[in-house]
């Protein structure tokens, strides 16, 4: 089988262009800055190649003269030269870009010729992409003194987006160019003057503005000299994804300048429809989130990945205030004087402030609560004028001893780029629509990576308390990058094609999530590494293949005239169960430091989990509820008024130990619905979908819907992988190399879930098989490698199916039950059996035991068996038929097994007597 390439995913890192080797005497005229650099980076190893990397880029072709100086320059003549050579080297970038002429307009500062409508980047630029919090702005001060130390630059242009970025900018690069034991480092010791571009440039001249400044007000002070000089003036750009299509981008065309370097930690494009999240095809170094995560530059990420159903706002609320309090405890158990700051993201202006407000009425809930000191910790960050101070007040939130205190930010998501704080420790998505795109998530959550001093990655944890339904995107920030070559759909806010895997990931976090985000390709930071199962059609796998008898369906629907039943005649007491004391609102997280996610648990109590009600309150509901239409006789009506409700309302609470109330949430809903029952049923019609067999087909073992794909990380946590000697061989060549990988991690001894079968055992047309949950992994385990050392003599194949697709039987969900009233399941396991001449297929669904017998699971597994027995009777029987008398037809046996099970049913499989 051939490798299906797509070409609307590539991984970010294949479009990262390689560049060619520098000469020899660039290379040692380098080196003369390794300590330079070594001392400016503080063992920060990224920053050092990162900065060595673009060095390479401007300067790799550079020879030396007789008499000791250097002709300084590149081995490309511009980008497009760059982008050329790679091009037509990298398959990759030809799999995502098929038109060379579509991949120069992609580039950044790419122009079109009118006559040949050719693309052309002709500026010898690049961009560096860096995880936000990983430190930028070190990069363009040493790219900045390396240059002009050298003389290959009279001056540097430092450009950036706006006000907040230009004072950071500013203030590092003053402080840095005072550091006199970095000056001292520098063969030249240059020492360059930082100011704003307001006059004309000198020699030696590091220039920061703010690009709205530079092309309104202050082009005019500087025209004169980028006109004659701009190619000696090195142009270095601060978050360069606002670029594309702006002034900016004009005001460097404008000019004659030579050497453009672009810095940014999100490297998307992501300003319009056609273009969203779409990676930059300039990029010559990427340093990734997770990798920062891992190598403890910035906070461990951690987000929610189940969150409870009941009473959903206000347990939110609850949950989001409980993370903020236990992060200030756990900082002052550490004696660090840091306050923490949660940041609540809005779509739009308007929503910023109701959104404040409904925080500080959370807030001022307990009994005690200083109600002035609380609205005084809440900014309201946006561009109304009523919340000026609000945005002034921002730049000293992480300054302790500031008199406002500030522990919570309401902002709207576009106004939070360039304002760095390092006490973030939580930040919170309103709406759906607060992330509407993965370059907003990745520009939002950037806010809060940055590690307080004082604190290393394993203390410091971001949380991102996102709605369980985008846990994949939030895991995607930092996991594995995909390229998508289409716009996502308009509506798609956030989750770009996953609708279907992030509604099957609530389900089991971890491992779902894992899968979800491997056989989608999410857009995420690292190298994706895979292990493939797929159909072998060679030798010995080949005699393994089988088919399947599946249905197809359609629905029939039949209606009939349901009479309401007569209400009760009495209801002689009202029936609570005992009493429960108010269990508390649970969400489940995923934190991620690393290559594995590790899970925790918060439970919390919300003002809504203690809701209750008082004794009249409870009787005049009941009331309310048996006077609805239709209402009960007359008689009835007469003999339930409120006195004979108190009454019967006491007595029950007595029962339950609970005399004189008050009323729980839950015995309140009891009263109202036994007191319903006393009011007649209506007459109704009721419509019954059916499904029809209308035809049938045949499913082979041979088809791609086998085709399965985990990341090698995938099988450090829940996977396991079952292979024997014949499978590296049987693997098609693309995926090799990451089984063999795979292989080489077990052999060294780290904790890999990988079971070695024998071959006489591996009855199955795939190279591997992989399984993704333990009760899953105990059966297969109990088949492939048999405590019997051999398989029952009736076996003759089987196939593990892959968890959609493959073969589906449609059931019907339970009434009351989320979801889509038609439903479909694939059977996890397929046994083709010879039972003495009798050809048998054994179905196997396998179940958790604990969720075989949970109440929601369990109705659901009903009707998932009687789906699937009614569709193998089905089935079963036109196989009689066909076959005729006298003569063995396949015969389908389908059951369901959890673990408890399992040995009960290997006894018997042994004895090959079903």
């Amino acid at each position: 089988m051939a490798k299906k390439t797509n070409p609307a995913a590539v991984n970010p890192r294949e479009l990262v262009l390689k560049v060619a080797e520098p000469t020899p005497e660039a290379i040692q005229l380098i080196a003369r800055y390794d300590e330079f650099i070594t001392a400016l980076c503080e063992g920060r190893a990224y920053q050092e190649a990162a900065i060595r990397q673009m060095l390479y880029y401007l300067l790799g072709g550079s020879t030396r003269n007789p008499d000791g100086s250097y002709n300084f320059q590149s081995h490309y003549s511009d980008l497009s030269a760059l982008a050329d050579e790679n091009w037509q080297a990298n398959p990759r970038i030809q799999q995502r870009y098929p038109d060379r002429n579509d991949y120069h307009k992609s580039l950044q500062l790419a122009t079109q010729d009118k006559k040949s409508k050719q693309w052309h980047s002709g500026k010898l630029y690049a961009t560096l992409d860096l995880a936000t919090g990983t430190g930028k702005s070190y990069l363009l001060y040493g790219l900045a003194q390396i240059m002009l130390d050298l003389g290959a630059v009279d001056n540097v242009l430092l450009v950036c987006p706006n006000l907040i970025i230009f004072d950071g900018l500013s203030d590092k690069f003053k402080r840095l160019n005072a550091r006199s034991d970095l000056r001292r480092l520098l063969p030249h010791q240059t020492t360059p003057a930082i100011r704003d571009a307001q006059v004309e440039f000198a020699p030696y001249d590091i220039c920061i503005t703010n690009i709205h400044k530079t092309y309104k007000d202050v082009k005019s002070a500087i025209e004169t000299s980028l006109k004659q000089s701009g190619q000696r003036t090195l142009v270095l750009n601060d978050e360069v994804h606002h670029i594309a299509g702006t002034l900016w981008q004009h005001f460097l065309l404008d000019y004659p300048f030579r050497y453009v370097v672009g810095v940014t930690g999100t490297a998307y494009r992501g300003s319009s429809k056609e273009k969203a999240d779409e990676y930059f095809t300039d990029v010559i170094y990427r340093y990734d989130l997770l990798t920062a995560i891992r190598e403890g530059h910035i906070k461990a990420v951690r987000y929610v990945s189940k969150a409870p159903k009941k009473n959903e706002a206000a347990a939110r609320w609850a949950g989001i205030i409980d993370n903020h309090e236990r992060v200030k405890a756990d900082l002052d158990k550490l004696g660090l004087l840091i306050r923490p700051v949660t940041i609540i993201v809005t779509y739009h202006i308007d929503k910023c402030r109701a959104v404040a407000n409904e925080l500080i009425e959370h807030l001022a809930r307990p009994v005690g609560a200083d109600r002035a000191a609380i609205e005084k910790s809440v900014l309201v960050v946006n561009s109304a004028p009523e919340n000026d101070q609000d945005v002034r007040d921002l730049q000293e939130v992480d300054e302790y001893a500031s008199a406002r205190r500030v522990e919570w930010i309401v902002s709207v998501s576009m106004l939070t780029e360039g304002w760095d704080a390092k006490n973030v420790f939580q930040i919170v998505p309103d709406e759906e629509r607060a992330f509407s795109s993965k370059l907003l998530i990745a520009q939002v959550v950037g806010r809060g990576l940055r590690l307080p001093a004082g604190l290393e990655t394993r203390d410091a944890t971001l949380t991102v308390f996102n709605h369980p339904r985008y846990s994949e995107v939030m895991r995607s920030i930092g996991a594995t990058d995909t390229i998508t070559a289409e716009a996502p759909p308009a509506n798609d806010a956030l989750a770009t094609n996953l609708a279907a895997a992030v509604e099957a990931a609530t389900d089991e976090p971890v491992a779902n999530l894992l899968a979800a985000i491997d056989e989608k390709a999410v857009e995420l930071g690292i190298d994706r590494k895979e292990v493939v199962s797929h159909p072998v059609m060679t030798p010995p796998r080949a005699a393994y293949h089988f088919d399947l008898h599946n249905l197809k369906y359609q629905v029939a629907e039949d209606s009939e005239t349901v009479v309401g039943a007569e209400g009760k005649a009495e209801l002689p007491k009202l029936n609570f169960s005992t009493y429960v004391p108010i269990k508390p609102s649970e969400f489940d997280y995923a934190r991620y430091e690393g290559p594995a996610v590790k899970e925790d648990r918060q439970l919390v109590r919300s003002e809504a989990d203690d809701v209750t009600h008082t004794i009249a309150d409870t009787v005049q509901g009941m009331l309310a509820a048996l006077r609805a239409d239709p209402p009960p006789k007359p008689e009835v009506l007469a003999h339930y008024d409120e006195a004979h409700l108190i009454t019967m309302l006491v007595a029950a609470l007595k029962e339950v130990g609970n005399p004189g109330g008050p009323v729980s949430d839950a015995h309140y809903n009891d009263c109202l619905r036994q007191i319903d029952e006393l009011r007649p049923r209506p007459t109704y019609q009721r419509i019954r979908r059916r499904r029809v067999a209308t035809d049938w087909e045949l499913v082979s073992t041979t088809s791609d819907n086998l085709v399965q794909k985990r990341g090698l990380d995938y099988f450090h946590t829940t996977a396991t992988l079952f292979y024997d000697p014949h499978s590296l061989s049987l693997t098609e060549p693309d995926y090799r190399t990451d089984l063999q990988t795979l292989l080489d991690q077990k052999a060294a001894g780290e904790n890999v879930h990988c079971e070695r079968m024998f071959p006489t055992d591996f009855l199955s047309p795939v190279n591997v098989v992989i399984s993704g949950s333990k009760p899953e992994r105990d059966l297969l385990y109990s088949l492939a490698v048999p405590a019997l050392n051999e398989l029952p003599a009736c076996v003759q194949a089987w196939i593990k199916s892959a968890d959609t697709r493959f073969y589906t039987i449609p059931y019907d969900r339970p009434a009351g039950y989320k979801g889509s009233d038609d439903a479909g399941f694939n059977p996890d396991l397929f046994i083709k059996l010879d039972l003495n001449g009798q050809p048998v297929m054994l179905v196997i669904e396998i179940k958790d035991d604990e969720k075989a017998v949970d109440r929601e699971n369990k109705a659901i597994n009903v009707a998932k068996l009687d789906a699937a027995q009614d569709h193998f009777e089905t089935i079963n029987k036109r196989l009689k038929v066909e076959a005729g008398n006298g003569e063995h037809s396949l015969q389908y046996i389908f059951l369901f097994l959890s673990p408890a099970s399992y040995k009960d049913f290997f006894t018997v499989l042994h004895r090959c007597d079903l």
